[in-house]
């Protein structure tokens, strides 16, 4: 007796296939994917959903990747008007979910009378990530885009352009359009002098007080990033104070539970930890120098009283020194309940010297941990070439043993 697929597919309740086949995509297997979405044409669509929820684009860079503005822009304009022209049900634009972005390194910087971003016909993502090696995002190329997404959870967004006024604007629409935002990433951006015929560029007191928007209910973020690259001018700070104490026009910051910041930001506006401090679980400072460490600094981790996880990048050469020394103990000291300490060194330590030195700081370092909470300490090497773990331990005899190596590589790869 042949069973055909259409009595197959009827044995079985609608909610149960969507399970079985949301089993398959949990697996990460896009074969056996491909193979149930051949099944029969009542498994197609959610076998489908599934093959496209997750879009890179483009899907492979090589790190060397060079191109110029007009053909990346053309080749995401195709991109778009294939998703608008295609008799596939459920559409693409619907069935993504999350969006990766990547831009090459542009030969030709790209126009702002043209943005590079065309318009994508997304409109229905959970995630969206852009990034490139330079700045050549601009904000308002991407306005569309957040706006036919009202249910974004997570947004990365790295290496862009525009003025600080216009980065707060754009950071407010985001919280009056996203209540559902959770996640927030801000990467390397460079600031430029306002354009005073660009209403996005008006003062921040204008632009607050008239045209833009007031969250009814701004979003509750869980995870906030601002990675951007070393700079302790404050001036290009400004919009910092703002944006971690106004929440009615931008991020409820109440509940967040991991805030990477730029070592200097503490030392500049202390506020931040006062305001975020009490809900934070993990903390990232990056481009760390102890300089920025100031006593006063240091005793505001008070504030910290639920923190258990503590990361330190971009530890240099001068900073392997007693002073580092003496504020990682200040710090163990205060927070109790800290758990795990990473401490990430530049390239420019690697050697035996500096190896020397970074076994001389942990050990003294480790003599005090059994006076604190302190459960695992995690050494990161940066490196430029491949090393082993083997051969980083051989160069830290005090501490072998006692600390988890890991060794980045910072290759050619993009």
């Amino acid at each position: 007796m042949s069973t055909s697929t259409s009595s197959f597919s009827t044995k079985l309740p609608c909610e149960i296939i969507d399970e079985i086949i949301d089993q398959v995509h949990d697996t990460g297997n896009n074969v056996d994917m491909k193979n149930c979405a051949l099944v029969c044409r009542d498994w197609l669509p959610r076998a489908r959903t599934n093959l496209f929820r997750n879009f890179n684009f483009p899907r492979r860079i090589p790190w060397s990747w060079q191109t110029d503005s007009a053909r990346f822009r053309d080749s995401l304009a195709s991109l778009a008007e294939d998703i608008k022209s295609s008799p596939l049900k459920p559409p693409y634009s619907s069935v993504v979910r999350n969006l990766i972005i990547r831009a090459p390194l542009l030969i030709t910087p790209p126009s702002h009378a043209e943005p590079l971003l065309p318009q994508l016909p997304f409109n229905n993502l959970r995630s969206l990530d852009l990034s490139s090696p330079a700045n050549v995002f601009d904000l308002t190329s991407i306005h569309s885009l957040l706006e036919n997404n009202p249910h974004l959870e997570n947004l990365s967004l790295r290496s862009f352009e525009c003025s600080l006024n216009h980065f707060l604007r754009f950071c407010s629409m985001i919280a009056a359009g996203h209540t559902s935002l959770s996640s927030l990433k801000v990467g390397y951006f460079t600031t430029r002098a306002p354009d005073p015929t660009n209403s996005w560029d008006l003062p921040l007191d204008t632009a607050l007080s008239t045209s833009t928007p007031v969250a009814e209910h701004p979003p509750c973020l869980r995870s906030l990033s601002v990675d951007t690259s070393f700079n302790p001018r404050k001036d290009l700070e400004t919009w910092m104070e703002p944006f971690f104490t106004m929440h009615q026009h931008f991020f409820n910051l109440s509940s967040l539970r991991c805030l990477t910041l730029p070592s200097n930001v503490p030392s500049n506006h202390p506020l931040i930890f006062q305001r975020c401090g009490p809900s934070l679980t993990h903390l990232v400072l990056t481009w760390f120098s102890s300089t920025f460490f100031s006593p006063s600094v240091v005793s505001s981790f008070k504030h910290l009283i639920k923190l258990v996880d503590l990361t330190l990048l971009e530890i240099v050469g001068k900073d392997i020194s007693e002073g580092t020394l003496a504020i990682l103990k200040d710090i163990l000291a205060i927070v109790q309940q800290l758990e795990h300490l990473c401490l990430e060194f530049a390239s420019s330590t690697f050697g035996d010297h500096g190896l020397h030195q970074i076994d001389n700081l942990l050990d003294s370092l480790l003599q005090t941990v059994g006076t604190t909470g302190l459960k695992k300490l995690t050494l990161r090497i940066s490196t430029l070439r491949n090393v082993t773990e083997d051969e980083i331990l051989a160069h830290l005899p005090a501490i072998s043993g006692r600390v988890s190596v890991e060794i980045l590589y910072h290759g050619p790869v993009y």
